[in-house]
């Protein structure tokens, strides 16, 4: 309690007093104003009173009393004389809040109006133009405990950034909106006036750290947030971080719309396709120096987002003389399948009348499925984020083809240079890589009228009203998988009755990535919290707040437009526990 004490001196032979207000002290540690310890009714002083008696002996002194009181006898011959000063002490009352209105005035109160300019100085003369600057200034005085007075009757505030009541606020008592400032003395009038903030902001204020031990009062306001424009974000009218010492009275907080949340973003980097195998070599082709058979087609590979040999074909088989049998060509990879895919053809030779060519290969696995998003997004110090639609897996390489088998030499030779070789296989082509993941779609933005990261703060007679949700972004499919490569060609015969080596098989293509989930549709709240639910009633009496919410945002389909993993649909609730 805030208290201005009068004192009065009567002084001997005078019949009127002189009044002297004394206001606050100028020291923190002795102010009864900030310590909230002054006085509350008035102080007994002694004093004399007045002399009397028209004759006689001389009068005595008055007695003792609160206020003073004349006293006196009959007496003497002597014409009366006045007894000793008569001390009066009286405390005069006052709280220092708006309902008192010894507590308007710049001793208490620092003023705000939006007509008003911040290079003022903060007086109802001169008001400050903004809440933040009204803040900064009564915040940077550690003598005197303030008041913040907003006026109500010159039109709306319209911040363009959020309005921040942060830590320490030990010298703010309290901020109450309500006041005519019509008339160079300003009134309050908390029953039929409200002060409104109409922000531009998605955030329209901000507690931080609130949490001293005495609770900061804030009444008679409307805090509006604007709607959420950009993809995925939040509208939240008051966002309270770590700031339970608060008492919300008469306050109206309005949630503008949560934005839609983007669909995922299509993967620009083509997928690689695979390598095509290489032809066999003909018979009659010159050997290389000291070398006796061909050597067959060497395998080629497939590198895939920086995986070198993600996928390679098998080598083409050596050709075979007259006497010893061709070689088998061989096995491409990765194995993606049982059975002969991508196994080598066999060399001629032996049992073997005749080569075989490679086995093509296998096509890359595609990318597994995802599950729908879950959970109810994050609510932090910075606001809410909410659960965006996860991306899928991508795709597998293809299996390499299978290198063809060698053939052997015909009985005749080659015209030209006496060879007895035959042609070697082809090489197997490569695998297609598997496609990339598709990506998931953001999550809608929320519209919550009172977000409570720890703070459970109280609530008394206030209005909260939540929007609609923003919808969740879609999911975009996977990226469809590479192309495998063709096998590589025979190897000639050398003479009429010889044999061609054999084919390399064609490689698999890779797998497609699979889809990406979509995004969970925005939260519609008028209260959502992290930690412990607000208090509701003041001094723990019940009192009615209203509460109102609109639709939750609906989720966005996955990329396949299908019900694997479509999001959530938003959370429309009076009051929504988000986690902690």
């Amino acid at each position: 309690m805030r208290t201005t004490t009068a004192i009065a001196l009567s002084v001997p032979g005078l019949l009127a007093s002189t009044w002297l207000g004394i206001s606050g002290c100028s020291h923190r540690a002795s102010d009864c104003n900030w310590n909230e310890n002054c006085e509350t009714g008035g102080a007994t002083a002694a004093g004399g009173g007045n002399g009397g008696g028209t004759s006689g002996d001389s009068g005595k002194g008055g007695t003792n009393a609160k206020g003073g009181t004349t006293g006196g006898s009959t007496g003497g011959r002597s014409s009366a004389s006045s007894g000793g000063a008569s001390a009066a002490s009286t405390t005069a009352v006052c709280s220092g809040l708006p309902d008192d209105t010894c507590g308007i005035n710049e001793t208490y109160g620092v003023f705000v109006s939006p007509k008003g300019d911040d290079s003022g100085n903060g007086s109802q003369a001169a008001p400050f133009a903004t809440l933040n600057r009204a803040l900064i200034v009564a915040k940077a005085d550690l003598q005197r405990r303030h008041s913040v007075y907003l006026c109500a009757t010159a039109g709306d505030f319209t911040p363009t950034e959020t309005i921040l009541i942060d830590s320490p606020p030990v010298n703010i008592y309290g901020i109450y909106g309500g006041f005519d400032c019509s008339q160079p003395n300003w009134t309050y009038k908390s029953d039929t006036l409200k002060t409104n903030f109409i922000s531009k902001a998605t955030i329209a204020v901000k507690l931080d750290g609130l949490n001293g031990t005495n609770a900061i009062p804030i009444k008679n306001l409307k805090f509006q947030a604007a709607d959420a424009t950009k993809a995925g974000d939040s509208s939240i009218a008051m966002l309270a971080v770590n700031s339970p010492s608060v008492t919300l009275t008469n306050v109206e907080l309005v949630a503008g719309k949560g934005a839609d949340g983007a669909a995922g973003t299509s993967e620009t980097v083509p997928v690689g396709n695979g390598t095509e195998g290489i032809d066999g070599t003909a018979a009659c082709d010159a050997l290389p120096s000291g070398a006796y058979f061909h050597v067959g087609a060497a395998s080629v590979s497939t590198t895939c987002e920086g995986v070198l040999n993600a996928s390679t074909s098998g080598r083409g088989g050596i050709g075979g003389d007259g006497t010893n049998p061709a070689g088998s060509g061989g096995d491409g990879t990765p194995t993606q399948a049982l059975g002969t895919f991508g196994l080598g053809g066999l060399g001629q030779g032996g049992m073997q009348p005749n080569c075989t060519k490679g086995n093509d290969g296998a096509d890359g696995t595609p990318g597994t499925a995802i599950a729908p998003p879950n959970g109810y997004g994050t609510l932090a110090a910075t606001g809410f984020t909410p659960i965006n639609g996860k991306d899928g897996n991508p795709g597998k390489p293809g299996q390499g083809g299978g290198g063809g088998g060698g053939s052997k030499a015909a009985a005749a030779l080659c015209k030209d240079n006496n060879q007895s070789t035959g042609p070697s296989g082809a090489s197997g082509g490569s695998g297609g890589c598997g496609g990339k993941a598709g990506h998931g779609g953001q999550g809608g933005g929320a519209s919550i009228a009172l977000a409570l990261v720890n703070s459970p703060l109280t609530l008394d007679s206030c209005t909260l009203t939540a929007a609609k949700g923003g919808a969740g972004g879609n999911g975009i499919a996977g990226q469809v998988g590479g192309r495998g490569g063709n096998g590589g060609k025979a190897g000639t015969t050398i003479v009429s009755g010889g044999s061609f080596s054999c084919a390399g098989g064609a490689a698999g293509k890779g797998g497609n990535g699979s889809a990406g989930g979509g995004g969970a549709g925005g939260h519609s709240l008028a209260i959502g919290y992290v930690g412990k639910a607000p208090i509701e009633g003041s001094n723990g009496t019940t009192t009615t707040n209203t509460k109102k919410h609109d639709a939750g945002g609906v989720g966005g389909a996955d990329g396949d437009n299908s019900t694997v993993a479509p999001g959530p649909t938003g959370i429309a609730a009076d009051s929504q526990s988000l986690g902690g």
